[in-house]
């Protein structure tokens, strides 16, 4: 697995879930906090989690898609991902996941800036780009984008998107624009 750094951005509605649910078909280890559960995933408790791991059951050899939708048990999950490796960990809404203003948890900042050694990828959605951490912005390697108007977003999309950011306020339910250093591509999907 390549280790990547994924942004999904863009209004209430527009596609972030969608976009993500199809990234993942295929990924055979995956670690999710999603605090409306639409995820497909197996959510469990944390005492489950770290029973899970303590049995084995994400070791390298093992797939597995699980999760939860207590913040309260998003660090656990996040220590998961960086103990088993080779795994994405999805985080469902920035906004209610991190302090955009302070300093990132401990276990992310691993994630962030350590998880390449460990082959953990990190896909994280927000409704604006502005309430992702800018320790995880930083760090994007993807960056996907359904419509977005807020001007502190387009500015700090600007960079990574150039003119095309001209596109951001009227792109349609369901259309994106996927970026990463290399190229640059508008799409839609389906459910």
């Amino acid at each position: 697995m390549n280790r990547e750094v994924i942004a999904v951005l863009g209004k209430t509605g527009f596609g972030k879930s969608v976009w993500t649910k199809k990234y993942a078909v295929g990924m055979l280890r995956i670690f999710v906090f999603d605090p409306m559960r639409d995820f497909p995933c197996e959510y469990l408790e944390c005492e489950n989690l770290i029973a899970r791991f303590d049995e084995g059951q994400f070791n390298d050899t093992k797939s597995f898609s699980v999760g939860t939708g207590s913040i309260a048990d998003l660090e656990i999950v996040g220590a998961l991902s960086m103990l088993a490796g080779n795994c994405l960990l999805i985080v469902e809404e920035c906004a209610i996941s991190f302090d955009k203003y302070g300093k990132i948890p401990e276990w992310l900042r691993d994630i962030v800036f350590l998880g390449r050694h460990r082959a953990v990828s990190i896909l994280v959605t927000a409704q604006r780009a502005a309430s992702v951490p800018i320790d995880l912005r930083s760090q994007v390697t993807r960056l996907i984008t359904f419509q977005q108007s807020e001007g502190d977003d387009l500015s700090w999309l600007k960079p990574f998107l150039g003119n095309d950011i001209k596109e951001l306020p009227s792109l349609e339910r369901l259309t994106c624009i996927d970026a990463t250093n290399a190229e640059k591509k508008k799409y839609s999907i389906t459910y």
